[in-house]
């Protein structure tokens, strides 16, 4: 027969109850501490998102207005190329044809005749392929004259009151008249050649503005985006710092009472320590 004594000291069903009520219950304390902490990851990547998205909305907010920026200069920038280009080959042209009109002159001292028309054909033909530079999207509006050198032409004569363009030497009534006819080519090209050069000059200083704008904002366009996202990244780090701190305190506090309770089981139903002379020898 078990005396008071084997109550206390001999615990084994009240302390293999309370075991397996305790193994019974961890699993269950895992899950809801496990459901807690990826509900607080849940959070975490909530409050990332968050960052993200208003980061990335002022980012695309600066980023439209500096791309529009980078955009209409870009733009500019290309019709300034195309502009200097071919004002530049309208000049190349425009040389060449001095030095036509050079030989077309000497040509006529000479009375080569042959000649004479050979070059003169081939001045209309040189003054055809001067091209039509258009200096308005860039704010170049200064006549260059090649409009009309090409028409009604370089070397002119009058027709019947008409000025019109020679293609032969008989197209003058005198040498007098062809000479004064290339005398006023000289004239007009002249003319011609100074607003091309100055035109010129006026495209390459604005390519020149142009280009310093154009590297400037896109350099101010990658500063921006390397700052927001430095800015963005170090919100998120904090954010992670402050949230793992927080599932490190969630899971320390878990073992911490895990520990105490298993602890406490043990003090309530494991076998006691009965030392002699004590009390509960006793009952024994």
């Amino acid at each position: 027969m078990a005396g008071i004594a084997d109550i206390y000291s001999g615990g084994d069903f009240s302390a293999g109850f309370a075991q397996t009520a305790q193994s019974a219950v961890r699993p269950n304390l895992e899950y809801q501490v496990n459901i807690l902490q990826n509900a607080v990851i849940k959070r975490l990547n909530e409050k990332i998102s968050a960052v993200n998205a208003d980061k990335d909305l002022k980012n695309s907010t600066l980023d439209a207005y500096l791309s529009s920026q980078k955009k209409k200069l870009s733009d500019f920038s290309f019709q300034t190329e195309k502009y200097i280009f071919d004002n530049g080959r309208n000049m190349i042209t425009a040389d060449a044809l001095t030095t036509k009109l050079n030989d077309l002159s000497a040509a006529l001292a000479a009375n080569d005749t042959t000649t004479f028309n050979q070059v003169l054909k081939s001045i209309n033909q040189v003054t055809d392929m001067m091209t039509q530079a258009n200096g308005m999207p860039i704010g170049i509006v200064v006549d260059d004259g090649v409009t009309k050198l090409q028409s009604p032409g370089l070397v002119q004569y009058n027709n019947a009151g008409t000025q019109t363009r020679a293609t032969q030497r008989s197209d003058f009534a005198t040498d007098a008249d062809a000479t004064a006819a290339i005398n006023q080519a000289f004239n007009n090209l002249g003319t011609t050649s100074q607003v091309l050069s100055f035109n010129q000059d006026a495209a390459e200083n604005l390519r020149s503005k142009t280009q310093g704008k154009l590297n400037g904002t896109i350099l101010q366009l990658e500063a921006v985006r390397v700052a927001n996202d430095a800015e963005k990244a170090n919100e998120v780090e904090k954010l992670r710092r402050q949230y793992s701190q927080f599932l490190n305190a969630i899971s320390l506090s878990y073992e911490s009472n895990a520990a105490l309770t298993e602890k406490l089981s043990s003090s309530l139903f494991g076998p006691l320590d009965i030392q002699p002379g004590s009390v509960m020898n006793l009952f024994a």
